[in-house]
């Protein structure tokens, strides 16, 4: 992010002495000493006009009538600081005739600083950006109230740990649409700025409409083109409405008669009973031909502006307006400052960033919001009072508040008010807002994917519900008066075309279900292809006018949230269940005939049948319908036999087409990834390691994605993107690197698990919408309380003093530098002790030995008193707990004296003592809590029961006894899941990746076959 020059004198002085003199005026940044007993106020983006341009509206007005009654409340001493856009000079252009501007916020300014000794200073934002460099035009507005020109001010507060260092931006230097190389320059003009000045007037209307009004006061600026979509349609095309509506309904008065004469005219006086429902379905009629039809002129829309619309506004509701000052505020807060705060961005915000906080002013002025419209239409943009601003105590410490008195105003016109869809608002306008420290944060922003997340949940939910509805329905015989009706229309046999083309549209519904839960675009396709198909057949069936309303109402729902079905499918699986759909039909049916027909010439001596017609029939039966005749005796076994083989080819199809994106990676060359990738994750990790399992995030099988300095290590098990550990980098940057990544896996349709998670990181799990269950404990042994001597410690004490009587001792080494004698032993030791064919582990183990690549890492190496060595434990370095976490540990298998691993941890432990360390972490102690009794709930009794059945192969309770005997800090690990539906895949997902089918029982369970296994 490019900030602003870091001297105000970079400008040439020698050729304009008055540019000197200017940007001494106005500094790059300015010092503002804060005592203890002050109050600081921080506002901005009031957008107040010259007076040649008249007054506020009547709704900036009101604003700045609740940010004037703040400031006629305070008394005391303290700073007013106005961070950018106080004066709108850029409506007109800059170059036309302009008066001093004049505004009741200046007078109450100007009395604030006659009636308490209060500082204000001035930061020239982006409608005000001329204040930094004309010096006439500022002058004219000191005339009405005193303050100091800044591009930026540091804020120093006085507190009993020092100086507290806040800095306050006007904040454009983060938007890259207003942000200026130069803010000295008066020739450089912004792209913004030219939008402002000069594109906008060119389209105003001149008479009384205001369809335009708003544009540049949007929340999010990025989200125009949505606005004049919004606006012509509303606005412009609301008007011509009626006129569309007219060719629907002379659609639905001639079908009147058509309807009534299809029996004939002169029985009209016997189907007067029955004009009631003869209406009903010419109406619904009617309703499918417009949904048809507008269906389809949405398709031509979309197909001749998507790229406009994509290209201009491309995730515009998913993005997040403060994400860049937000960054750049944790930059500020790394190089040592408490806080940040900026203007220019119109969604106020306040929370924590590392150890400080970050905080957006938003307006004190009238700004639209885009807001959800019903029924799916194009977004509805609201005008909002927004009144906001931060204020800053000084006191023993910093506390800092987000103030707000804001409310919805009503939308610009009738139809937008009444299409509303969230029409009663939250009275979260007055009070406090957000507060720091020890206070909530307050962002209006909420993740997409949380939003994405709930949709798809809901639709695919109804989606299997209506499915199986119109799957009975289509089983059942259709209501006897409503079939004889539609068979005076059609004949019989096309209701029982409908009937089963409704059971098969209903199977793919369900289906389908699974494909749009994971926001698949193709699946979201076919979904509202069935749905309206199916919607029309269930009329033809037997005039099913429930099933075809919940169906369009399905429809209507996958219309209105089709934002969140934009997930692809994985394209090789596609085109494998293409392919077996087109050879597995063309094979069942060709094999399937030559049975048939050598079965009926052979033993039937049935002669009068073709290998034609029985290939005809065959394949009429393999989609449900049957035409062609066979004889009794074999169309009563090939029939079943033939649907349930296009049913479940179906299904391998259907599965296989819309499976999500899978990583197919295999070998060693594809899992470790791009080398550029593994190094710029071991540099982070090196810099940025503060958790027990960061350098397990360097496994082989983990891939990396990386944001704002930050890396996430996941790997691909199916549809499961399992992470493991937890984000790793900066400190103020990784809620924001998480937040992206949960957003990536979402648009590729995954499901995302945590393995080991961290207890200090399930808020910010929960507020991706996450859920989390405790899985056990790992142990952590103080090494500074360490200590054998004792009762307690008796055994402990005697194992490492009998392994110290038969010659047994341990060596140190780093295992990048090893000897390869030694190394042929180790492997030799590795090779005995373990079990399967695959290492397991994946949360807290590397899945390496002895890698020249590992740097830093710690061998234990125990010998016998011949010097032969016998066992070996990795470590690999934690800095966050000032120590090493255990990665591996092996023993041969020969006849030694009991405590061999008990001698190498000890050893391993005095080791460190000696060297200055604080910590060893060792195993994982399966849910600790439920085997020690400390969860002793009913459930939990249960629970423990089956552990204990479960220890004799998966060694549960013997590590959590092991690990106790070296007196722990047991710290909680939890599994983190998305949705309750997901966990049987996510717990496939973690046995797969912990190589849980190497365990003798279990495995038998888990094991994939070949062709799995190398997914």
């Amino acid at each position: 992010m490019t900030d602003f020059p870091t001297s105000p004198y970079h400008v040439d002085t020698s050729s304009d002495p008055e540019i000197q003199e200017v940007s001494i005026s106005c500094p790059l940044i300015r010092n503002v000493v804060v005592q203890i007993g002050e109050k600081v106020l921080v506002a901005s983006d009031f957008f107040i006009k010259p007076a040649n341009l008249g007054t506020e509206s009547v709704s900036d007005q009101k604003c700045l009538e609740q940010f004037i009654s703040a400031l006629n409340t305070w008394d005391g001493p303290g700073v007013v600081i106005i961070a950018g856009n106080l004066v709108d000079f850029l409506t007109p252009p800059d170059d036309s005739e302009q008066t001093e501007p004049d505004s009741p916020l200046f007078r109450a300014l100007n009395l604030l600083t006659n009636r308490a000794s209060v500082r204000i200073y001035l930061l020239p934002g982006f409608r005000d950006s001329k204040l930094a460099y004309d010096r006439v035009a500022s002058e004219k507005l000191q005339r009405l109230f005193p303050f100091e020109l800044a591009l930026k001010v540091e804020l120093q507060f006085e507190s009993i740990d020092g100086i507290e260092k806040v800095l306050v931006t006007s904040g454009r230097e983060y938007d890259p649409l207003t942000r200026a190389t130069d803010p000295y320059s008066p020739v450089e003009t912004p792209w913004a700025q030219h939008l402002i000045s000069d594109f906008w007037p060119r389209y105003r209307s001149t008479n009384k409409s205001r369809w335009l009004e708003g544009v540049d006061r949007l929340r999010d600026p990025y989200s125009s083109v949505r606005f004049l979509i919004s606006r012509m349609t509303y606005q412009k095309a609301a008007r011509v409405a009626p006129w569309v509506l007219l060719p629907l309904i002379l659609s639905f008065l001639i079908k009147i008669p058509l309807i009534l004469s299809l029996p004939g005219i002169n029985r009209l006086r016997y189907h007067v009973s029955s004009l009631g429902p003869r209406l009903a379905f010419v109406g619904v009629n009617s309703l499918i031909d417009a949904t048809l039809l507008l269906t389809a002129i949405l398709i031509l829309l979309r197909r001749s502006y998507s790229r406009f619309v994509n290209d201009e506004s491309t995730t515009t509701t998913s993005f997040d307006r403060n994400v860049n000052a937000r960054l750049g505020g944790a930059r500020a807060i790394e190089g040592g400052y408490t806080g940040t705060i900026v203007g220019h961005f119109l969604a106020p915000e306040l929370c924590q960033v590392g150890e400080g906080f970050f905080a957006c002013t938003g307006s004190v002025s009238q700004i639209y919001v885009e807001t959800a419209a019903a029924f799916g239409l194009p977004s509805i943009f609201r005008p909002k009072d927004q009144a906001t601003w931060i204020e800053i105590d000084a006191g023993a410490s910093i506390h800092a508040r987000l103030l707000s008195r804001t409310s919805y105003a009503r939308a610009d016109s009738l139809i937008e008010q009444i299409l509303v869809a969230k029409r009663r608002d939250k009275p979260h306008s007055h009070g406090q807002l957000a507060s720091f420290p020890n206070g909530n944060d307050y962002r209006e922003d909420r993740p997409l994917a949380v939003t994405q997340i709930r949709s798809r949940r809901i639709a695919s939910t109804a989606i299997f519900i209506v499915g199986a509805l119109n799957l009975a329905s289509a089983l059942t015989p259709p209501i006897r008066s409503r079939l004889h009706f539609i068979q005076e229309f059609l004949p019989v046999t096309v209701s029982r075309t409908a009937d089963a083309l409704v059971a098969m549209a209903s199977i793919g519904l369900m289906f389908l279900a699974g494909g749009v839960r994971r926001g698949q675009r193709q699946a979201w396709i076919f979904v509202l292809a069935l749905s309206i198909g199916a919607a029309s057949l269930n009329l033809v069936k037997g005039g099913d006018f429930e099933e075809a309303l919940s169906l369009l109402i399905l429809a209507l729902y996958l219309i209105s949230k089709r934002g969140s079905f934009r997930a692809p499918t994985d394209r090789p699986s596609m085109l494998r269940g293409l392919l077996a759909l087109v050879f597995g039909a063309a094979a069942i049916i060709i094999f399937s005939s030559i049975i048939i027909f050598s079965y009926a010439i052979l033993v039937k001596h049935v002669h009068n049948i073709s290998y034609i017609g029985v290939f005809a029939a065959a394949s009429e039966r393999m989609v449900g319908f049957s035409a062609h005749p066979l004889p009794g005796a074999i169309n009563q076994f090939a029939t079943p036999a033939l649907e349930f083989s296009g049913l479940c080819l179906a299904a391998i199809a259907l599965f296989l087409a819309f499976r999500p994106v899978v990583d197919r990676s295999k070998g060693i060359s594809l899992r470790f990834g791009p080398r550029s990738d593994r190094e710029r994750a071991r540099a982070i990790v090196a810099n940025y390691s503060k958790g027990t399992l960061d350098y397990f995030a360097l496994r082989d099988d983990k891939r990396f994605f990386f944001a704002h300095g930050c890396v996430v290590a996941y790997a691909n098990y199916g549809s499961v993107a399992l992470v493991s550990p937890d984000p790793i980098g900066p400190e103020t940057t990784k809620d924001q690197a998480w937040k992206e990544f949960h957003s990536f896996a979402n648009a590729k349709g995954w499901i995302v698990g945590v393995l080991g998670a961290d207890e200090n990181w399930l808020d910010h799990y929960q507020a991706s919408g996450m859920h989390s269950i405790y899985v056990g404990d790992e142990a952590i042994v103080g090494l500074k309380g360490f200590r054998l001597d004792g009762k307690k410690n008796k055994g402990l004490r005697q194992a490492v003093g009998r392994m110290r009587k038969y010659g047994y001792t341990a060596e140190f080494v780093d295992p990048s530098i090893i000897d390869p004698s030694l190394k042929a032993s180790l492997m030799s030791v590795m090779s005995q002790s373990r079990q399967g064919q695959a290492e397991r582990g994946f949360s807290m183990t590397l899945g390496r030995v002895l890698d020249p690549a590992d740097k830093h890492l710690l061998l234990t190496i125990c010998k016998d008193s011949n010097g032969t060595v016998v066992g070996f434990c990795q470590w690999v370095p934690s800095p966050g707990i000032n120590g090493f976490s255990l990665d591996l540990m092996r023993r041969d298998l020969g006849s030694h004296p009991n405590g061999l691993t008990d001698f190498m941890i000890v050893s391993t432990i005095e080791y460190l003592i000696d060297r200055g360390y604080e910590h060893l972490s060792l195993n994982f102690a399966t849910m600790r809590a439920v085997l020690s009794g400390e969860m002793d709930s009913m459930t939990q009794k249960v629970e423990k029961w089956i552990l204990k059945r479960m220890s004799d192969s998966m060694q549960i309770e013997s590590l959590w006894r092991f690990n106790s005997k070296f007196d722990p800090i047991w710290h909680p690990r939890y599994v983190v899941y998305d949705n309750a539906e997901h966990t049987p895949a996510i717990a496939l997902a973690i046995a797969r990746a912990e190589a849980l089918w190497e365990l003798p029982i279990i495995g038998r369970f888990l094991t994939p076959n070949d062709g799995q296994s190398n997914s």
